[in-house]
């Protein structure tokens, strides 16, 4: 199995989980479904240190091109994403609360991740040569404490950001500087892909870590993020808590491990396809599955007749609705290409013409 295919359908269960949270009360009451997905950013952050890191070493000694077209790329559809949200909540383009909307990150809740993104790129090249650089040490045992003695400083660095900095009011770890102890998460997943090659999926292991991950959902229904109202961080899941840390460490070990069933299985590997697919698209459903859910969707009546429809009905327009809007993106970008392009042809035929 193709070690992108893992992290897509684990990005589409960390979506899922955010779809969740953002229906609550909406979709569903019970507080055992809001608690099972509070992993979800948690989960998304650690997967992006995984990616970032495989991307930094296909481009060693261009990591400031590949930054650039990080940020820029998320910044465009976040752009993009502001000013489809701000006309549709006004039915008018104001410019001025356009920019305030841009600059404060709040044209609609979960923009705040853009921010968080951008920040944790931008100290993403920094936190791959450290890496690299202690793993060209000799010995396995002090690169080993190396690692450890990094990883205490960034906790160090993640406690004085979560509860000293703020940025704007901004949500979520987009207001803390660094996003606050989602540091933690990006620096253990550029951990985990730098040694990628000595970890081995196994079925077995994947019923572990399930059975870990659902005992450890039951401790957080039954415990209230107790346990981290004791330690620095504070309560809460974003920045994440020790609690949802953990929860999204788990999960990433079931669809690590779930690889391993999944390549022994062609009806699996079929549909799994699938799944993997939905997760590539993470980012529009994430920008605008709000979109859908605070615009549109409460207008169908015929939705609200029964629950099960509803659910499924909710889910499938956000998670389509998004993707169908990333595909018009991609379509008039190819018309405006190929327009220019007709444009310019033209223009040079002109030129000949006239110096002739």
């Amino acid at each position: 199995m193709k070690k992108e295919n893992w992290i897509n359908m684990a990005k589409f269960i960390a979506i899922l989980a955010v779809m969740v949270d953002h229906t609550n009360g909406v979709l569903y009451t019970h507080h055992s479904v809001a608690v099972a997905s509070y992993f979800s950013v948690s989960l998304f952050i650690f997967l992006m240190g995984i990616t970032t890191f495989w991307s930094y070493e296909r481009n060693v000694g261009n990591l400031k091109t590949k930054v650039i077209q990080k940020i820029s790329a998320i910044s465009v559809s976040y752009f993009l994403a502001t000013a489809v949200y701000q006309v549709t909540a006004y039915h008018s383009f104001d410019f001025g609360r356009y920019v305030t909307a841009l600059i404060n990150f709040n044209a609609s809740g979960p923009f705040y991740f853009v921010l968080l993104y951008i920040q944790l790129v931008f100290v993403s090249p920094f936190i791959f040569y450290l890496i690299k650089i202690i793993g060209k040490t000799n010995s396995k045992r002090f690169a080993v404490m190396n690692y450890i003695f990094v990883w205490g400083g960034v906790i160090l660095l993640s406690y004085f950001t979560t509860n000293f900095t703020n940025i704007l009011d901004i949500y979520g770890g987009g207001g803390k500087v660094f996003g606050g102890t989602y540091l933690i998460l990006l620096y253990m997943g550029m951990i985990f892909a730098a040694y990628y090659r000595y970890f081995k999926a196994d079925i077995f292991l994947f019923l572990i870590f399930l059975a870990l991950a659902f005992g450890w959902w039951r401790f957080e229904c039954h415990n209230q993020f107790a346990i981290d109202r004791k330690v620095p961080f504070g309560g809460g899941f974003n920045p994440p808590s020790i609690t949802s840390s953990t929860m999204a460490l788990l999960l990433a070990g079931v669809m690590f491990n779930f690889g391993a069933l999944v390549e022994k299985n062609r009806v699996l590997r079929k549909y799994c396809g699938m799944w993997a697919w939905l997760g590539s698209h993470t980012l529009y459903i994430f920008l605008y599955h709000r979109y859908f859910l605070d615009f549109w969707l409460g207008r169908f009546k015929f939705l609200q007749e029964n629950i099960w429809i509803k659910r499924a009905g909710y889910m499938c327009v956000m998670i389509f609705g998004s993707i169908a809007i990333e595909y018009l993106g991609y379509g008039l970008k190819k018309i405006y290409a190929r327009q220019k392009t007709i444009v310019m042809e033209m223009t040079e035929r002109i030129e000949e013409r006239d110096a002739c």
